[in-house]
């Protein structure tokens, strides 16, 4: 009557840590060029949204002042 429940909780860790100890650990030199791949992707997207917003800007200042010279 008193059948005791798996712990879930504790369940879920033990099975974290058994997954954690499968994983291939990138090498630090490879972490520090994956990781610079990843921030000059990030930088030319950033630039590129910043010019693209720059051009909108623009255009829209121009039909402002179109409209005004109507």
């Amino acid at each position: 009557m008193s059948e005791k429940k798996p712990n879930a909780v504790k369940g879920y860790f033990v099975e974290s840590a058994m997954e954690l100890k499968k994983v291939t650990w990138p090498t630090s030199k490879k972490a520090v060029r994956l990781t610079v791949v990843v921030l000059s992707f990030c930088l030319a997207v950033g630039a590129m949204i910043g010019l693209v917003d720059m051009l909108f800007n623009f255009g829209y200042g121009q039909l402002l002042e179109l409209a005004g010279k109507v």
